[in-house]
């Protein structure tokens, strides 16, 4: 496997960059598997939808109108629109929902398959025990972020869950950023930028169970619920985690082969063209 450096690299250095470009592969696959626009994306405001849906939550509606959930495997037609997620998020069609359906408990399935296989091609390969380590992390954190999202897909229908599961979700999503940086960065070394990823991680962990404690107080409460804080805070967040490579980019592209930056580039143009269409 030839290194971006352009001459044939040593075996040790073969030894290293032979599975950066796996999880790269895996990285991108739930990349390509798992982004998508919140269902609350076609309010106006961030703000007027978890108002609302706080509001609507408090009524019951949901539960009323679907006591056991609607059904996306029964009806006349796979375009019928169901109420699947809290208002004010639109109403998705049951062709949607199944695909949405596939693609989560499918992921969760490919994770438990693929995180183990992973680090037992590592341990095949000689990688040192910390490598490996790095390896199973990226696994575990990807296993979680599956079933998290599966969960919270599943029952977004249920009003008295919905935004537990919700809080689980984003947990997930804050896990799999990590666990996507963890092998690489053990790889090129980059260990304090691994420390801040983490650091801002755990960050997410805490903050997300402190805003749902929040919620749920306001909501026992009957008090007026902020709907800004907390968007905010994930999307800070996120972009502090995901773009905080770049300030050791040069140090990680001499580890990275030339399939490892085509996957890497092939990542960057699906998002772009995603966001581009979803605006």
């Amino acid at each position: 496997m030839a290194v971006c450096m352009g001459h044939r690299p040593s075996p040790a250095a073969r030894s290293r960059s032979r599975f950066v470009v796996p999880a790269l592969a895996i990285s991108l696959g739930c990349v390509l598997a798992r982004q998508r626009w919140s269902p609350a994306a076609d309010s106006n405001t961030h703000r007027g939808a978890f108002t609302e849906a706080v509001s609507f939550r408090r009524h019951g509606h949901s539960d009323a109108e679907y006591p056991r959930g609607p059904s996306i495997f029964r009806g006349e037609s796979a375009d019928e629109m169901i109420r699947w997620y809290q208002p004010p998020a639109r109403e998705y069609s049951r062709r949607e929902l199944i695909a949405d359906r596939l693609v989560n408990f499918g992921g969760v399935t490919a994770a438990l398959l693929a995180a183990p296989l992973l680090v037992l091609v590592s341990r095949a390969g000689g990688d040192s025990v910390v490598r490996q380590a790095g390896l199973c992390v990226h696994g575990l954190c990807m296993i979680l972020m599956f079933s998290c999202s599966a969960l919270f897909h599943y029952w977004a229908w249920d009003g008295s869950c919905q935004r537990f599961l919700l809080m689980l979700d984003h947990i997930g999503i804050n896990s799999m950023i990590a666990g996507c940086y963890t092998p690489v960065m053990i790889h090129c070394r980059c260990y304090r930028l691994l420390l801040f990823v983490w650091a801002c991680a755990v960050v997410g962990f805490v903050g997300e169970t402190m805003l749902y404690i929040g919620w749920k107080q306001s909501v026992q409460l009957d008090e007026e619920v902020e709907g800004g804080v907390d968007v905010m805070f994930h999307h800070i967040r996120y972009l502090a985690m995901g773009w905080s490579v770049v300030g050791v980019w040069s140090e990680v592209m001499k580890y990275v082969s030339t399939r490892g930056k085509a996957l890497m580039r092939l990542a960057c143009n699906w998002l772009l063209l995603h966001f581009c269409e979803c605006k």
